[in-house]
């Protein structure tokens, strides 16, 4: 007899830094093209309906303070990385291109091709 099944991964331990990977590439065929549509993301994260029933609510929020961009092509292109040193920082985000730093907005950094998202648990020490 055959039946419909689920099969479900939960996350029994959280880690103290959470690293989100956007697959930008794709094959098509025998080549390679990057993927430029946008992807939104939350700056705060609960990850707690991912999660085994005992980890604790604390343990499951997560706070944005960095991204890692690409652009270019699939030839060549450029890293970039947005970060936001700390949640109750003043001076916020900073874009951060090779020896070049500047400040952005919020806005600015919900507009940007996201290719890592990187998420500090909240409680933790880091």
């Amino acid at each position: 007899m055959y039946t419909s099944a689920t099969k479900r991964f939960l996350i029994k331990q959280t880690p103290q830094i959470l690293t989100l990977h956007i697959n930008r590439f794709t094959q098509a065929g025998f080549s390679l093209r990057k993927n430029g549509d946008h992807v939104a993301f939350k700056f705060e994260l609960d990850i707690a309906p991912f999660c085994v029933p005992e980890v604790s609510e604390a343990e499951t929020t997560y706070d944005l303070f960095a991204i890692v961009e690409h652009s270019g092509s699939m030839s060549g292109g450029h890293y970039i990385c947005n970060v936001r040193p700390a949640k109750n920082d003043s001076n916020g985000w900073f874009h951060i291109s090779d020896s070049h730093v500047s400040s952005m907005s919020e806005r600015m950094v919900t507009s940007t091709q996201a290719y890592l998202l990187f998420y500090r648990r909240r409680n933790g020490d880091i």
